[in-house]
């Protein structure tokens, strides 16, 4: 009988073939895990956003919060405090279509919403989340891409394939779509009108989302 090709002919095989099984299971747990933590997140936030605002108690949430936050301590733990409670609450207040958060809890995590939902600006939020999806940056990344401003000092590149290094503090970064991937290309003295950079920003992010959505399409 001829033997499996799907059978490791030695034990070095069978290891590594084990061995890429419990990595691999272990992965899509932890982002399982996340992806539910998210999602528990946002229902725990719409319905403290619901009863704070149907009940016209807005000039009371404060109070409300903490008080829920109280009894749920004793019962689940500390990660239910108040400050988590205003988390939850901030993530539903700013992406109010749960679809779009089911979408995004796939590949960001519950620290990555906690910096993106506390961006106040619509453009500059998509901005940097279009980002962590299309580069993979994890939280650390992505919080000192924040500090570091990068949105205010980012417009978009009319100069496709230019890759330079920045040489001076006052050298102001310009990003590019090259094919899906956005990358240093250039570099002004001074940024171009907010007007100009919103719409070249806005275009870069209409163009990254189509590409999601087609390389979606084609799994």
């Amino acid at each position: 009988m001829e033997k499996s090709k799907l059978v490791p002919s030695n034990e070095d095989g069978l290891f590594a073939e084990v061995r890429t099984i419990i990595i691999d299971t272990r992965t899509a747990t932890v982002k399982a895990v996340n992806s539910n933590l998210v999602l528990m997140n946002w229902k725990i936030g719409e319905l403290i956003h619901k009863f704070v605002l149907e009940g016209e108690r807005a000039a009371y949430g404060q109070r409300i919060i903490a008080q829920l936050s109280k009894k749920l301590v004793v019962e689940f733990g500390k990660g239910y405090s108040k400050a988590n409670l205003f988390h939850c609450l901030r993530i539903a207040e700013t992406f109010p279509d749960f679809q779009i958060v089911y979408a995004l809890s796939r590949q960001l995590s519950w620290t990555h919403f906690r910096s993106l939902i506390y961006i106040k600006e619509p453009l500059k939020r998509e901005f940097y989340t279009i980002l962590c999806l299309r580069e993979g940056w994890n939280t650390r990344v992505l919080s000192g891409k924040i500090q570091s401003m990068l949105f205010e000092r980012t417009a978009i590149s009319k100069k496709p394939g230019k890759l330079i290094v920045e040489k001076s503090k006052e050298k102001i970064e310009l990003l590019q779509l090259d094919n899906g991937r956005i990358r240093v290309a250039e570099y002004l003295t001074s940024l171009p009108p907010r007007e100009i950079l919103e719409q070249k920003l806005q275009k870069a992010i209409e163009l990254a989302n189509e590409r999601v959505s087609v390389e979606k399409s084609d799994h």
